[in-house]
């Protein structure tokens, strides 16, 4: 609401010098509808962004929410399409095009294109800290921390290069005191930042203190409720003996986020395999909804191949809005599949 008033505000003054601001409201509306499943609605808060806005944060918001409708492609040539007219644009332009590749698990392409920036800007952290990531990503720890103390160096204020680091060797169960040491001068520099937080949190579990670990992401995802942070605070919680909190925790982040790469790693690689009592699979309920006439009707198959071709005189239902129902009682392969198939469809997942 207070991003509406001030939009409201900005747009009675009509001072050019508001542009900017109007921009990064819009922007963050859009962002908020996308997180809310509102496609169409994130797209019009886009459209009301003014002309001279920047045109890769414009890009880069745009290519985000393709990328949900499942237009991965056309939201990386939209970055790639982007016009630069500085050396700091197009440092600018290979990080938002690194991040989205690394994003989409198109780690050696973004490796390429952070490597020929740094041969161009050799001295830039933004740069060397990406690069760090996909060290990270492909197992080249060495390398990441070669770099992470590096920025260090250079930039002792920089929270993140000691968070990442810390975190790292948390995640990893190694060097937990240096992890410590790491983890709380990232604190002592960002002490309200929630993404150094769950580290702080994912630290003490991995050190056996639950309780205080439990406390520490609860507050940070109170803070940010992130689906990374779900998916700590919701695996601790399990381990904890709270496996209802912890379902809600998945519940709330899986709605929230049903595609986001930590969460869906939890979920496939933490979930016990005493989720509850057998249930019907969902190949089983699939097979069920397809063997139903109404369903068949409403997606025109004809016969009784359920693969058979579409009328191409019916309604594309372009605008339906897939929902996939799930519960925590499902076994944990079905509960992974649906998690698996609301990223390839692009769909809300409802636990109930």
């Amino acid at each position: 609401q207070s991003l509406k008033q001030y939009i409201k505000l900005a747009d009675n003054a009509k001072d050019p010098d508001q542009s900017g601001g109007l921009s990064e409201a819009y922007m963050a509306l859009s962002q908020m509808a996308q997180k809310q499943g509102q496609l169409t609605q994130a797209d019009e808060w886009l459209a009301r962004i003014p002309p001279n806005a920047d045109p890769l944060k414009v890009a880069s918001r745009r290519a985000a929410l393709l990328a949900q409708q499942g237009r991965k492609s056309d939201g990386l040539k939209l970055l790639e399409q982007v016009k630069v007219n500085t050396p700091q644009d197009a440092r600018l332009k290979a990080l938002a095009i690194s991040q989205w590749l690394r994003e989409d698990k198109q780690i050696n392409a973004a490796l390429t294109i952070i490597e020929q920036a740094l041969a161009k800007f050799p001295a830039d952290t933004d740069l060397q800290s990406e690069l760090a990531m996909l060290c990270e990503k492909l197992g080249r720890f060495d390398q990441m921390e070669s770099l992470l103390r590096g920025i260090m160096k250079v930039k002792p204020t920089d929270a993140h290069a000691f968070n990442a680091l810390g975190y790292s060797l948390a995640d990893r169960k190694i060097r937990l005191d240096e992890a410590r040491q790491l983890i709380l001068k990232a604190v002592q520099l960002a002490p309200r930042d929630p993404f150094i937080q769950d580290s702080l949190g994912w630290l003490e579990y991995r050190v056996g203190n639950t309780a205080e670990a439990i406390r520490i992401l609860e507050a940070a995802y109170k803070a940010r409720p992130d689906a990374e942070i779900a998916a700590h605070l919701g695996e601790v919680l399990w381990a904890a003996g709270a496996q209802d909190e912890a379902r809600r925790v998945f519940a709330d982040a899986a709605q929230r986020d049903p595609a986001n790469e930590a969460l869906r790693e939890t979920l496939q690689t933490q979930a016990p395999a005493d989720l509850g009592e057998m249930t019907p699979g969902l190949e089983a309920l699939q097979e069920r909804a397809m063997n139903d006439p109404r369903v068949r009707e409403l997606l025109g198959l004809r016969g009784d191949d359920a693969t058979a071709a579409v009328d191409s005189d019916r309604p594309k239902y372009d605008e339906t809005k897939i929902v996939i129902f799930a519960s925590f009682a499902m076994p944990a392969p079905s509960l992974q599949k649906v998690m698996a198939d609301a990223e390839k469809y692009h769909a809300q997942v409802v636990f109930r």
